[in-house]
C-alpha cells in the first residue's frame, strides 16, 4: 500500500497503545484504504463506501481457510479488535456466525465504530437486535480466564504496533484458549515471523507452546516473501484431523 495523504488529512488520537494516526493510503489498484497506524505499523484498515466489509490485508484472507475444516462454525471469538476488519467480513459473509470481539482499549473500540464503519455494520445488519456481534472491552488473557461460552473458532490478532502481547504467547495461554473451545475447534493466530532460517525463532517458540495443548498445527504463509524473510503467517492449531490448502510444514518441524 502507498501513502498519499498530507499532514492535514491525518487524525491523531491518544490511546492505551500510544499515539494512533488514521489516514488513507492507496492499495495495489489505487483504491483508497483507511488505515489505523499504531507506532508506525498498520494495525487495521478498511475500504470506504459499500466495500467497507472487504478484506484490505492479505493475511485476513488466510483466516477464511478455517471454513475448509468440516466443522459447523457458529460462534467465533476474536482476540484483538482494532478496526474489526475480519469481524465485519464474517458478519457480512457468514449469516449464521456470531462474533465476540475482545479489545482491551476503549478508545480503539470508539475509533472502530466511528472511523472503521462498525456503527454502520451494526445498523445495516441489525446487530443490536440479533446479537451477532459483541464488542467486549477487556484484556484478552483475562477474558479467557473467565467463565463464558465455548467457541468453535478463536482468532488471535492482538497487537500493539508490531508487537504481540506476551500474555498470549506461552503454553499457559494456549491452554486457556483451548479451555474456551468446543471439541475439535480451531485456534488461528496472526504471527509475524520467518518460516525458515534464523528469523524463524518466533514461529518455533509459538509452535512449541501450541503443541503442549493441541495435537496438530498448520502454518499458512502469506507468500509475499521468501520463507527465510519475516512476514505475516496464519498459524492454525486444533485436535481435529483437518486439511488446509496452502499449509506448509517447516523443514525443522518435519
Amino acid at each position: 500500500m502507498r501513502t498519499f495523504h498530507d499532514e492535514g488529512s491525518q487524525h491523531r488520537f491518544r490511546t492505551g497503545s500510544g499515539l494512533v494516526r488514521i489516514y488513507d493510503v492507496l492499495d495495489d489498484h489505487d483504491v483508497p484504504v483507511r488505515v489505523m497506524d499504531v507506532k508506525g505499523t498498520y494495525q487495521s484498515a478498511t475500504y470506504h463506501g459499500d466495500r467497507y466489509c472487504d478484506l484490505p490485508f492479505l493475511y485476513f484472507t488466510l483466516f477464511d481457510h478455517l471454513f475448509e475444516a468440516p466443522l459447523e462454525v457458529r460462534r467465533v471469538l476474536m482476540l484483538g479488535g482494532g478496526g474489526c476488519s475480519y469481524p465485519k467480513h464474517l458478519i457480512r459473509t457468514r449469516p449464521d456466525v456470531t462474533v465476540d470481539v475482545v479489545e482491551r482499549d476503549p478508545m480503539v473500540i470508539s475509533l472502530a465504530r466511528r472511523w472503521f464503519y462498525v456503527d454502520r455494520l451494526i445498523e445495516e445488519y441489525d446487530l443490536e437486535e440479533n446479537g451477532r456481534l459483541h464488542l467486549i472491552c477487556d484484556d484478552a488473557r483475562s477474558y479467557l480466564a473467565d467463565e463464558g461460552p465455548a467457541y468453535d473458532v478463536v482468532i488471535n490478532d492482538a497487537f500493539s504496533g508490531r508487537k504481540a502481547p506476551a500474555t498470549l504467547a506461552g503454553p499457559d495461554a494456549a491452554a486457556a484458549v483451548k479451555a474456551r473451545m468446543e471439541a475439535g475447534g480451531l485456534y488461528l493466530t496472526n504471527l509475524i515471523s520467518a518460516v525458515e532460517g534464523r528469523q524463524a525463532k518466533p514461529l518455533k517458540r509459538y509452535l512449541n507452546a501450541l503443541f503442549e495443548s493441541f495435537e496438530r498445527v498448520w502454518v499458512l504463509p502469506c507468500g509475499r516473501t521468501a520463507p527465510d524473510e519475516v512476514d505475516n503467517n496464519v498459524v492454525i492449531a486444533s485436535d481435529g484431523d483437518y486439511r488446509f490448502s496452502g499449509a506448509v510444514t517447516p523443514t525443522w518441524l518435519s
